[in-house]
């Protein structure tokens, strides 16, 4: 099959799925699949890009004295994405900050 962008969704079996530590453009960010961490100003709980985007972050910030605090994507998180792209037909690709950083974090939080 010769290639070209009307069949390249047929081409593509692979979901690349990332972490909320990945910097990516947005025309990347919309090509994959992000599992977000979770964003915590005293009881008041957020999910990164989902209720809670940088804007309405920092205006939070700004707005009170409450030091925030996040939770690492849970593996409930990752497994959610792995049934979306399993039921889609597709393999998943998965990219995480490496994890001696999360045991680092784990470990000092």
């Amino acid at each position: 099959m010769k290639y070209s962008s009307k069949n390249r969704s047929a081409l593509i079996k692979i979901q690349f799925i990332v972490d909320f530590a990945s910097d990516l453009t947005a025309e990347i960010k919309n090509r994959v699949r992000v599992v977000p961490l979770t964003v915590h100003f005293g009881d008041l709980k957020y999910i990164d890009g989902v209720t809670i985007d940088h804007k309405a972050f920092y205006e939070k910030l700004a707005e009170t004295d409450v030091h925030p605090s996040t939770s690492q994507a849970s593996p409930a998180a990752f497994a959610k994405e792995f049934k979306s792209v399993k039921n889609q037909g597709k393999s998943a690709a998965v990219v995480t900050f490496p994890p001696f950083y999360l045991y680092a974090v784990n470990y000092y939080s």
